[in-house]
């Protein structure tokens, strides 16, 4: 019988299905915006609205991102591939972190702008006034994602120059 070892360089994509994961449930579960007199509201709900709003036009590709973030890493670990194959999984772990990211963050930054336009910033009403913690968990499992892809990726380099 062989024993399975799983060195540190195999359970870094760990990272990978780790963000995926979180943003996956964060995105179903967790409240992504608190409105005053609306109440909390999860991504789908936010994602339903974006036939009016375009800044919420990238809601609803979060979940096949963190689908697709959890099935790549799992994939580095499980099949163990080598050399192209290593570093094109990691990029595409960077690539869903980076997708989710702006889908959380674009929606954010407009809702910045239209508050610092009206001038209710100057009575400390910013945007993150209005967000819930599924929007910071999402950011830091894009984070997660992330970090999983670019040590993968430049431990992938590394194994390819020796």
């Amino acid at each position: 019988t062989e024993i399975y070892t799983l060195s540190l360089h195999d359970a870094l994509p760990i990272l990978g299905v780790l963000g995926g994961l979180v943003n996956g449930l964060v995105y179903l579960l967790l409240p992504a915006a608190t409105i005053p007199l609306v109440g909390s509201l999860r991504a789908p709900e936010l994602a339903g609205a974006a036939p009016t709003a375009t800044s919420l036009s990238l809601l609803p590709v979060v979940p096949v991102a963190a689908v697709v973030c959890a099935a790549v890493g799992l994939l580095l670990i499980i099949g163990r591939p080598a050399g192209r194959a290593r570093r094109i999984g990691a990029g595409a772990l960077i690539a869903c972190a980076a997708i989710i990211a702006v889908a959380y963050l674009f929606p954010f930054a407009r809702v910045q702008d239209e508050l610092s336009g009206s001038g209710v910033t100057s009575y400390g009403i910013t945007a993150t006034s209005f967000t819930g913690s599924g929007f910071w968990l999402a950011l830091i499992g894009a984070v997660i994602a992330a970090a999983g892809g670019i040590v993968e990726l430049t431990g992938a380099r590394a194994a390819a120059r020796t």
